[in-house]
């Protein structure tokens, strides 16, 4: 999985800037930057949380699989990935394993749909009204010199 393996690449890297070797008596680029331990801390707090809105047999990595090992990287029990993805796991559906990773939002009215969110797009279990009091038109243009 491109995923984790990102995720190991990444962290190994921070790890091997931040490592000393005693017999260089050189410090290594990174060494004791406390920016960088909570990026790090940060990047495995959100690997290792719960997603809200999911059901709680699907509402982390661990679910299908994917654990943080000792080392700090993630490990893949292939298995058990396997048999979430087939549909073997009757509590978990393809949909399910697709919100771990992808940002989704669901509407009681079937006339609104979810298209897409930002980096400034708040987490909520809390419901959001929408008052729509006016609707939509489409968009025109008027140009006083034509196009070449």
């Amino acid at each position: 999985m491109d995923f984790v393996d990102d995720f190991n690449n990444l962290t190994s890297l921070i790890d091997n800037k931040m490592r000393s070797v005693p017999e260089s008596k050189i410090a290594s680029q990174l060494l004791g930057d406390s920016s960088v331990i909570r990026i790090q801390e940060g990047l495995r707090r959100t690997v290792l949380s719960v997603i809200p809105g999911l059901s709680f047999a699907i509402n982390q990595l661990g679910a299908v699989g994917i654990t943080i090992g000792e080392a700090g990287l993630l490990t893949v029990d292939e298995a058990r990935l396997l048999e979430v993805l087939s549909g073997a796991d009757e509590e978990i559906r393809l949909d399910d394993v697709r919100r771990l990773f992808v940002i989704s939002g669901e509407a009681t009215d079937s006339d609104i749909v979810f298209i897409i969110s930002s980096d400034r797009t708040e987490e909520t279990t809390a419901p959001i009204l929408i008052d729509i009091i006016q609707a939509a038109e489409q968009a025109t243009i008027t140009a006083e010199h034509a196009l070449d």
